[in-house]
């Protein structure tokens, strides 16, 4: 069995996605480390707003606030009103989960710093696990895990390698949608050996509200997650170097107005807020019942 790191950017996109590997994987994650978006070298949160909507517009700035900045208020209070109600959440905080499986966690704006090169030595962790990220790891970081690091990029590479790769998938790939397990040897983004692939079908009539679309490309990307932890070396001894390919980083007014005029829509609070119905049964962690999680707050 590994240790195992795991790497995320708490979000809606992938937010089903952790909770269903943190559930299965959580003998073998000995720390979740979590990106802070709005403490990264991108700059501060109003920075970054006015950057993203002079290149990309108003629409896709809401997206990114809800996903982003939203989503993890949205998760304490479905918790809360749960409580009220005697009923389920869809969405446990990843906070929450990590306390339950004794994770440690941590959050930071930079990844390759010391405290995370640290915390990684300190729970002798072998392989780090890359799902839905938003940060470039350096060597300091890519040297320490004896089996490496493996990035599980939603995508079928070698197309569509950088940000937001479902959305490129619709705009740039004629919406062939995938997930790709490759290896990260160096700081290039995206371009390491491919271990393993799985096509993804979206064929939902109303898969048309970008969240929804994401979110199941990234959820379905979970069984090349399980596959590859499961046989790591054999994915190893059969990886395939990429080639060609195309990379995109932030969408462009034109890439926006592009994915609109394939029927697609980017913002919808009410359609987000639905996202978040509470249920009467709810995938519990094993052997678990509903709990409170005023406490449980990532260790710093």
């Amino acid at each position: 069995m590994y240790r195992i790191a795991l790497f995320n950017v708490d979000c809606f996109s992938s937010a089903r996605s952790i909770q269903e590997i943190i559930i299965k994987h959580h003998d073998q994650i000995k720390l979740v480390v979590l990106s802070d978006p709005v403490k990264t070298k991108r700059g501060n949160l109003f920075y970054q707003t006015y950057v993203n909507f002079k290149a990309s517009g108003l629409r896709f700035v809401c997206y990114l606030f809800l996903n982003f900045v939203v989503h993890p208020k949205m998760t304490k209070i479905s918790h809360w009103l749960g409580r009220i109600v005697k009923k389920h959440p869809t969405y446990y905080s990843i906070d929450y989960l990590c306390k339950k499986y004794d994770i440690q966690c941590i959050k930071t704006g930079n990844i390759n710093s010391t405290e995370v090169e640290e915390m990684l030595k300190k729970l002798s962790i072998d392989l780090i696990t890359i799902y839905y990220f938003d940060q470039i790891i350096k060597e300091n970081i890519i040297s320490i895990p004896k089996y490496g690091v493996i990035n599980f990029h939603p995508a079928w590479l070698p197309y569509c390698r950088g940000l937001h790769p479902v959305m490129y998938s619709i705009i740039k790939n004629n919406a062939k949608f995938g997930m790709t397990a490759h290896e990260i040897t160096d700081e290039r983004i995206d371009a390491g050996d491919i271990l393993h692939q799985k096509e993804i079908n979206i064929t939902d009539a109303d898969q048309k509200y970008i969240f929804k679309v994401e979110s199941d490309v990234v959820y379905q990307g979970v069984e090349v997650y399980d596959d590859v932890i499961s046989n790591l070396e054999s994915f190893k001894e059969r990886s395939r170097k990429q080639t060609e390919g195309s990379y995109f980083s932030h969408p462009s007014r034109a890439d926006v107005k592009d994915l609109l005029n394939k029927g697609y829509q980017i913002i919808s609070p009410v359609g987000f807020w639905r996202l978040y119905r509470l249920r009467k049964s709810s995938v519990l962690p094993p052997g678990g019942q509903y709990q409170e999680d005023s406490n449980c707050t990532p260790k710093s």
